[in-house]
């Protein structure tokens, strides 16, 4: 198998927390664009703390497929943001695909993530937003508060990006390794966006269509993450700040 250009390999890394419901089907599809692409990698499925059958039924896809592997969190400290580092320490692709573990986000885009990869961009980002033809199946509080953090943090950052509280993207491992992650919660996802802005890594982004989840419940409660989405952001806009005074 190969992947995008360069022979450089790939590691998707989906975050799990009792997901039992949607692993099955969504392995089956992440095989199915992995065979069809002939694309070279792994695939991390990252188990945190689940109570659940999630974790049998990745070891039940991984005796067919080698390439699927489990990593297991039992510390009993849940979170988006530590399990996603559980996955990005062992991943051992040149770039890191990283998606819902929902079936919220469609494997189908993978090669269209990879060939911006391609074309020079170190992190290409899914959005759900935009005149770029993204979708938001989402309710619409969640749209409203998701969709004004983002204007907020473009104006910040006087970015194009139109999402950047999205889970779905692609990154080069290399520049993933400067990013130096903090967040244990969901507050990662913009967190991962924002230092890549003030890296200057080069960004750009997809459409994509954010499907809403069919079996079990979500864990994403933007009353619990709006303080960890705040910090983030004011933290990242002062080091934007700093440093554009220290090159006057």
């Amino acid at each position: 198998m190969m992947i995008a250009k360069n022979n450089l390999s790939l590691s998707v890394v989906v975050p799990c927390h009792n997901e039992a419901d949607n692993i099955t089907p969504l392995l089956s599809n992440l095989v199915e664009v992995i065979h069809e692409n002939n694309l070279n990698g792994e695939i991390l499925i990252v188990d945190d703390n689940s109570t659940d059958d999630t974790a049998m039924r990745v070891n039940t896809s991984s005796l067919e497929y080698p390439f699927i592997k489990l990593v297991e969190r039992k510390d009993g400290m849940c979170g988006v943001g530590r399990t996603f580092r559980a996955g990005f320490e062992q991943a051992k692709g040149d770039i890191i695909i990283t998606m819902d573990g929902d079936l919220s986000h469609d494997p189908e885009d993978i090669p269209r993530f990879l060939k911006q990869i391609d074309a020079g961009a170190d992190l290409v980002i899914g959005s759900r937003y935009g005149k770029a033809g993204g979708e938001a199946n989402m309710p619409v509080s969640r749209q409203l508060t998701s969709g004004s953090y983002n204007r907020l943090a473009q104006f910040l950052f006087h970015t194009d990006i139109t999402d950047l509280t999205t889970g779905y993207r692609a990154i080069r491992k290399d520049a993933l390794d400067k990013l130096h992650l903090k967040s244990n919660g969901f507050a990662i996802h913009p967190e991962i966006h924002l230092k890549a802005l003030n890296h200057q890594l080069r960004v750009t982004q997809i459409p994509i269509v954010y499907h809403r989840r069919l079996e079990g419940s979500s864990k994403l409660s933007y009353l619990k993450v709006g303080v960890p989405y705040v910090k983030v952001l004011i933290t990242e806009l002062f080091k934007k700040l700093i440093r554009k005074l220290s090159r006057r």
